[in-house]
């Protein structure tokens, strides 16, 4: 057997590759048209674009770019951190969740799901309250000082 040497200086090798038609709309093709695009421009000085989303102003004064993006990143995170239960329950959708506790009508949901912890004064107030276990109010009574007395203490003393 023979060996050839193939060099950048010998015989050429002819190689063709053949590709299909690639599936090409030409409805699109004014649209595409930088000319036609600017043509329009100048005569009604409006993109398309703008026409196809409603334009949106909005004081941002304070905020930028990055902050935002950092701010939905953390968002999303805290929610991939919830139990895989209440994940489902908002089917895996953190705006589901967001618009959830946005709505005050969810407080006691909240609370039960462990989303939000209650404020100490709900909380002193479902562990016992004064009224129904027959204790009287503060400053009523009993060895309790008068609302208007001022207490005692080390410093007021000496």
């Amino acid at each position: 057997m023979k060996t050839k040497i193939i060099t950048a200086y010998g015989d050429k090798l002819d190689v063709s590759l053949t590709c299909p038609e690639p599936p090409v709309e030409q409805s699109h093709e004014d649209s595409c048209n930088i000319h036609k695009i600017i043509a329009k421009y100048d005569a009604t000085g409006v993109l398309d674009h703008i026409t196809s989303f409603e334009a949106k102003y909005e004081d941002v004064t304070g905020f930028d770019y990055q902050t935002m993006l950092n701010t939905v990143a953390q968002a999303n995170s805290m929610f991939e951190e919830l139990p895989s239960e209440i994940r489902a329950e908002f089917e895996n959708n953190p705006q589901k969740l967001i618009t959830f506790m946005d709505d005050e009508n969810n407080n006691e949901k909240m609370y039960e799901m462990g989303l939000k912890s209650r404020p100490e004064s709900e909380e002193i107030r479902e562990q016992s309250d004064p009224n129904s276990a027959g204790i009287e109010k503060p400053g009523t009574g009993g060895n309790a000082p008068a609302a208007n007395v001022p207490l005692k203490t080390e410093e007021s003393q000496s």
